[in-house]
């Protein structure tokens, strides 16, 4: 995993919040648990706030997580 958090885009395991998913360009979605522990960088362009939802944008990358369900079929319709 990349730990440079000037580097926004790079290697490593993703995780973001459901507002950030309208940016995301990958084919699959699962809901994940994170440990904090486990956080490694916050890229700098992280957090911003959704202008027609008013939710917040963030994303990060970390070393390790437990997948809980894919949300696929679910989410990828329902990003506006």
């Amino acid at each position: 995993v990349d730990e440079d958090s000037e580097v926004t885009c790079s290697y490593g395991l993703h995780v973001c919040s459901k507002a950030y998913l309208g940016s995301y360009g990958g084919s699959r979605v699962v809901k994940v648990l994170v440990n904090p522990k486990d956080f490694v960088a916050i890229p700098k362009d992280y957090y911003s706030i959704d202008s027609a939802s008013g939710q917040v944008k963030a994303k990060a990358r970390v070393c390790a997580y437990v997948v809980t369900e894919d949300v696929t079929s679910q989410l990828l319709y329902d990003i506006s």
